[in-house]
């Protein structure tokens, strides 16, 4: 999911909100919205690990004016790398004193950019890495 930044909210108040059990933020005040005038309420998100589509509601509720809702709006598209990893050896079967070559293929079928990869590859028992054979 989704949590609130701490600080950011900006527009009729700059006040934090209150987050309720349902992960709703509500702003309580008692301001005045002019005929034909629109105000703003902004604020910032951190963005889950969870990958999917998201949207958001809002509503306003007062004492001389019915509950409004917007219903699902503002969709969000969170992207994530998916890395996929194979490894592959150029013989099945050996003698002592051979060398083997490895190889690991690694590939990102995600939507967004794998930084900061790292692979950490095993030696196998009774061998020993050769320096200076990473291609």
């Amino acid at each position: 999911g989704f949590t609130y930044v701490p600080g950011s909210s900006s527009g009729l108040t700059s006040a934090d909100p209150i987050i309720n059990e349902n992960n709703q933020l509500q702003w309580f005040g008692a301001w005045t919205v002019a005929s034909n005038q629109q105000v703003t309420q902004t604020f910032r998100v951190n963005v889950g690990s969870s990958v999917g589509l998201y949207y958001n509601t809002a509503s306003t509720d007062g004492s001389d004016f019915e509950l409004t809702t917007t219903g699902p709006c503002a969709p969000v598209q969170v992207i994530a790398p998916h890395l996929a990893l194979a490894i592959t050896v150029d013989k099945a079967t050996t003698a002592p004193g051979d060398t083997l070559t490895y190889s690991v293929v690694y590939s990102n079928t995600g939507d967004d950019v794998a930084q900061t990869v790292i692979i950490l590859q095993s030696i196998p028992n009774y061998t020993s890495f050769a320096p200076g054979t990473i291609v």
